[in-house]
């Protein structure tokens, strides 16, 4: 009776707050399971269906990757086909340049053997011109020196050449104790001896009635006597020659000096000259 009494009395304070809990708990598990699921449910379809979008634009995407396999190797072919064409014009122009280099080594090595074939032209005219041009020169010296008299006498020229030499003519000047310079010969006063005339090849001639302005003191005499003191007699032959149309006049200059002891003209130097 008693054991009755206590389970009426249990009954009657209705439940606990840990059965509430665990059901509350249990509830909790039942609906996190169903949301999971769902979760779950949902990532699977996404997966699904990406897989499925990615498989038809691999499959969509070969026929581009073909064709860009295609165009890359006809652009490795017009790559390659450019080079080559590069290269075998870099030889052409290897062989141009070379071409060149040897054009204008021939070109020079020409025009040096053209040069030196008109050098040997021009020299072998020039020797031709020498040996066969007339050339006009001085034999002798007569002439007398006399006190207070003029310097007369006569000089003998030649043509030493195996040409004529043509209008020959022979001018004289005379200077008292002074040697004749070619700075100073225009103020020399000239006379022609004789008139032009031709000269043949080993032909010779002397002046006639050479006379130069000149008249010795007494004093002047004895100290060229003496031999203190010189009489120069100089002069130039003018003439011209057959072969040299271009330039044919020619000049010999001449010069003598007083001997007091053989009473004839030496040679003197630096008035000489023959062209």
């Amino acid at each position: 009776m008693a054991l009755e009494q206590e389970k009426d009395a249990v009954n009657s304070e209705g439940p606990k707050w840990t059965d509430v809990a665990i059901v509350i708990l249990t509830l909790g598990i039942v609906v996190t399971a169903i949301l999971q699921t769902r979760i779950f449910n949902k990532q699977w379809e996404e997966m699904h269906s990406g897989g499925t979008d990615t498989h038809e634009l691999a499959v969509a995407a070969k026929p581009q990757a073909d064709a860009a396999k295609a165009q890359s190797e006809a652009t490795k072919e017009v790559a390659t086909s450019a080079l080559n064409q590069a290269k075998a014009t870099n030889r052409l122009a290897t062989e141009a340049r070379r071409s060149a280099n040897a054009a204008e080594t021939n070109s020079k090595a020409a025009k040096d053997a053209v040069f030196t074939a008109q050098k040997n032209l021009l020299l072998a005219e020039r020797v031709l011109f020498v040996q066969e041009r007339p050339w006009v020169g001085t034999d002798t010296f007569n002439a007398m020196v006399e006190s207070g008299k003029p310097i007369t006498g006569s000089i003998g020229f030649h043509n030493f050449g195996r040409s004529p030499a043509f209008d020959v003519e022979i001018l004289t000047a005379c200077t008292y104790d002074k040697s004749p310079q070619l700075l100073f010969e225009g103020s020399y006063f000239f006379l022609q001896s004789g008139s032009k005339s031709i000269l043949m090849p080993s032909a010779g001639k002397s002046t006639d009635g050479m006379s130069c302005d000149l008249h010795l003191s007494p004093q002047q005499f004895a100290l060229i006597d003496q031999g203190t003191k010189k009489i120069y007699l100089f002069g130039y032959i003018r003439y011209k020659d057959s072969i040299n149309t271009a330039n044919p006049a020619h000049l010999t200059r001449f010069c003598g000096t007083w001997n007091n002891k053989s009473k004839l003209f030496d040679d003197c130097v630096g008035y000489t000259s023959a062209d």
